[in-house]
């Protein structure tokens, strides 16, 4: 049907190349007490909000999960809708062509491949991120070329896509091609949770967990509640159950999560969920 998916998580059996990039100095040793406050100032804003459908008018809801494809991004123009109005377009309805730039919509891959080369060079961040997916996974016929990825993820998180920090992120902890590094996959993380990724945000809670820094991982996690994640709800909810946070802790989170399903739910998105499964907009 349409050419060009979005990935919010496509490391799975990807081996990347090692990439040197640099990693600030606060990062190999924030020792310095202005520097860690000034940090996390910078880390615990809160993010602003997703852009609306611009079909719906609801408010896009964030992939936080590695098999949720919960929004569609058209090759031609970059421009980026929900599922359930790409449910209502291409499924219930019949429309073969873009509904914003009406260039006719190709399943061949070399053609949205060639779309998402132009958008890369005129600086698209999101062209960026999904080629470099391709380069990352061959899909849609690209050779695989790791180092590529890299390079095309890393420009398009400098360029503002917090998804492909967290993916940078990902690889570091897992390390899938690259040397095992925890120290850079926190600060990806953080890049990316400072972006609004909530996935990135629910990982540094859990990391923070893990250092039994409770404090700071609730902060995260409250965080991730408001952008819709699921987890960071349950892990909140045990820590109330062990006393680790207050009732109006585990309050404000169940609220912030109930007010996020409230501005992403509709009909037409859970058809298209009903349909397929990793359309859904419910975070994991």
């Amino acid at each position: 049907m349409l050419c060009c998916r979005s990935h919010p998580s496509a490391v799975k059996n990807c081996q990347v190349s090692h990439h040197s990039e640099p990693v600030p100095e606060f990062v190999k040793n924030n020792d310095d007490a202005d520097a860690q406050l000034s940090h996390d100032k910078a880390l615990f804003k809160r993010p602003l909000k997703n852009k609306d459908c611009p079909i719906c008018f609801l408010l896009l809801p964030e992939a936080t999960s590695g098999k949720s494809t919960a929004t569609l991004q058209f090759p031609c123009c970059g421009k980026i809708i929900c599922r359930g109005c790409d449910y209502a377009l291409f499924i219930e309805g019949d429309e073969t062509s873009c509904p914003f730039c009406r260039s006719t919509l190709s399943n061949n891959g070399d053609d949205c491949v060639n779309l998402l080369r132009k958008r890369t060079e005129r600086n698209d961040p999101a062209a960026m991120f999904e080629l470099g997916t391709c380069y990352f996974t061959g899909e849609l016929g690209v050779s695989i070329d790791q180092s590529k990825g890299l390079e095309l993820w890393l420009r398009a998180g400098e360029l503002g896509l917090a998804t492909a920090y967290m993916n940078i992120g990902l690889i570091y902890k897992q390390g899938r091609g690259v040397e095992k590094d925890e120290t850079k996959s926190k600060y990806y993380y953080e890049l990316a949770a400072m972006g609004g990724n909530v996935r990135a945000r629910h990982h540094l809670g859990w990391l923070e967990t893990v250092a039994h820094n409770i404090e700071r991982a609730t902060r995260h996690y409250l965080i991730a509640a408001e952008g819709g994640n699921l987890n960071s709800v349950m892990t909140i909810e045990e820590f109330f159950s062990r006393g680790l946070v207050t009732k109006s802790e585990y309050k404000q989170a169940l609220r912030a999560y109930q007010e996020y399903i409230d501005e992403v739910k509709s009909e037409q998105r859970d058809k298209a969920a009903a349909y397929d499964e990793s359309y859904s907009y419910l975070a994991e």
